[in-house]
């Protein structure tokens, strides 16, 4: 497991919508998300995956998220998802990281 899976792992997910749909509809179930990962042969942590995805996309929090994260209203993982965005499917492997 390392930090290249990961990165090679958001990489292909940003290019193949077919994979984004795919795994869209398991957001809600990370170890299913990770799962299907594995069998496509993605051998990275949540973890790696949640800071490959920071670091691709400049995370940068406002006020608002930092209290809500604070105040144990939302995890980290989470609020970077959301404003991440663009890479969906890729937050709730991150979420299993906060499992």
């Amino acid at each position: 497991m390392s930090a290249s899976e990961a990165r090679r792992f958001l990489d292909d997910l940003e290019g193949d919508s077919e994979f984004q749909a795919q795994l869209s509809k398991f957001k809600e179930m990370p170890q299913r998300v990770l799962g299907e990962l594995r069998k496509r042969g993605y051998y990275c942590t949540p973890e790696e995956v949640f800071t490959e995805l920071v670091a691709m996309n400049e995370v940068v929090l406002d006020e608002k998220q930092l209290h809500e994260i604070a105040a144990g209203k939302a995890s980290p993982q989470t609020i970077a998802a959301y404003t991440v965005g663009a890479v969906m499917t890729a937050a709730a492997v991150a979420a299993a990281a906060a499992a």
